[in-house]
């Protein structure tokens, strides 16, 4: 009986994983700029609406929950892996550590920026302390950073060179070796 439950725990658990969170982030806020992908388009998933290799990245200037100011533009010359979460997203809080770890061992060839999406500013900064993060993570208060990106649910992450193009989009919660992997062999040239 204990095994039973205990294994269709572990097929949840699995299942959230997998899909990630969803967020809603408003129709409203995604570009109708031609050339670029709308979520706005019926019958194509999150992972059809990820920014295409080889996009010019989306600036954006954020203010870090340490008061710093983050302009992706003035970040470029090397890579940068740029995560969305939310607080309340359980994968996020699975891959976050991993995240941490790949920031320490990278940090002198790699920038590591998380964004809180349509989050709760005291919830979002609890979160990065109980998860040990400490690269620079900021509040999307309204989700107008994550529309720039097509961000249709949590986690979304993706591998910026250092010229500011997308190399890679990841949709759900990445494990420590696809991470791992990921910055090794996306990034040997930065």
């Amino acid at each position: 009986m204990a095994m039973s439950v205990m294994r269709i725990i572990l097929m949840g658990i699995t299942v959230m994983l997998l899909l990630g969170c969803r967020a809603d982030v408003p129709s409203s806020l995604i570009s109708d700029e031609p050339g670029s992908p709308s979520l706005k388009d019926e019958g194509k998933s999150d992972r059809d609406m990820l920014l295409a290799r080889g996009t010019v990245t989306p600036d954006f200037i954020i203010t870090d929950f340490d008061g710093v100011k983050y302009e992706l533009s003035e970040n470029l010359g090397k890579g940068i892996v740029l995560n969305f979460w939310a607080s309340w997203c359980g994968p996020c809080r699975w891959e976050m550590p991993f995240f941490e770890e790949q920031w320490q061992e990278h940090e002198d060839n790699l920038s590591f920026v998380g964004i809180a999406v349509k989050d709760f500013e005291d919830e979002a900064r609890l979160f990065t302390n109980i998860t040990g993060v400490t690269y620079p993570n900021a509040l999307d208060k309204n989700g107008e950073i994550a529309a720039k990106y097509n961000v249709g649910s949590m986690p979304t992450t993706y591998f910026i060179d250092k010229d500011g193009f997308i190399v890679r989009g990841l949709i759900g919660a990445t494990n420590e070796g696809t991470l791992k992997w990921f910055i090794e062999n996306l990034f040997q040239d930065e």
